[in-house]
């Protein structure tokens, strides 16, 4: 991700210097990517080092590159902006808000736990991998507010000071019940999906394989068992974050969701 990461430090540095010279962030943003080109060098890196087997079309990587770096940025130098209207939920007529503000884009990975709490989110659910987890108790825990946005992660242990993988979202996007095993869907530019008696997480892509919580290979995949009922899932914890898999029985890696209402 070296490649990945000196090319995004580029890509701010540019942004930012424009913001500096009274550039409006939006147009700033614009200014950069298309002078860099539609699709850069550092997004086929970023690809390559993803290894993800998705094939995602043209259209959704210019979209998702374009509005992922204005909320990436915007929040870099502490600008807020809103959430595209895009339709990305398995109903048509079904959109994030354009309205909700979101301060991260799509997915993280050894996050400080400060830096959340500094943006004003709470803790709302915290338990070992090892205790089980069904979507009922997520959205009485966190899910009350449909306007509130949360930020669902994994931590290898209960002190840890970096969250090991973690994404923001809209919580009604989040906690909205899906029903497909095979296909997580778009909000905020991670893949979600929460299946009742399978499996809650989220994706880099929209291939998943419910069995029952997602057994797709990656590393940027977070997933939870949501069966309690099922021998196939006993012990119904776990199961991974990222490539640590069968973590059904662990007690130190630990499930969070921070909210922000």
């Amino acid at each position: 991700m070296d490649n990945y990461n000196n090319f995004m430090a580029e890509l701010n540095k540019e942004i930012q210097d424009l913001i500096r010279l009274g550039v409006d962030p939006t147009v700033a943003v614009l200014t950069v990517h298309n002078r860099r080109g539609v699709e850069s060098e550092g997004e086929k890196v970023a690809k390559i080092n993803r290894g993800s087997t998705c094939i995602q079309t043209i259209g959704m990587v210019i979209g998702i590159s374009l509005f992922g770096m204005l909320l990436y940025f915007g929040l870099k130098g502490f600008v807020t902006v809103n959430t595209p209207s895009v339709s990305t939920t398995p109903s048509a007529s079904q959109t994030i808000s354009p309205t909700v503000n979101i301060p991260l884009f799509g997915m993280n990975s050894n996050l400080d736990v400060s830096f959340v709490t500094l943006q004003g989110f709470s803790i709302c659910y915290q338990v070992p991998y090892s205790s089980a987890t069904t979507v009922p108790i997520l959205i009485s825990a966190c899910g009350s507010n449909p306007n509130a946005v949360v930020f669902v992660g994994s931590m290898q242990t209960a002190g840890s000071g970096t969250f090991h993988l973690g994404a923001f979202a809209k919580a009604s996007d989040v906690f909205m019940r899906t029903t497909s095993l095979t296909t997580a869907y778009l909000h905020n530019g991670v893949y979600w999906y929460c299946v009742d008696g399978y499996g809650f997480g989220f994706a880099d892509c929209s291939t998943i394989n419910l069995y029952f919580a997602d057994s797709t290979p990656g590393d940027y995949r977070l997933s939870w068992n949501t069966c309690t009922q099922y021998a196939d899932c006993k012990p119904p914890g776990g199961y991974r974050s990222g490539s640590n898999l069968l973590l059904n029985s662990d007690s130190n890696w630990q499930k969070v969701i921070y909210i922000k209402n």
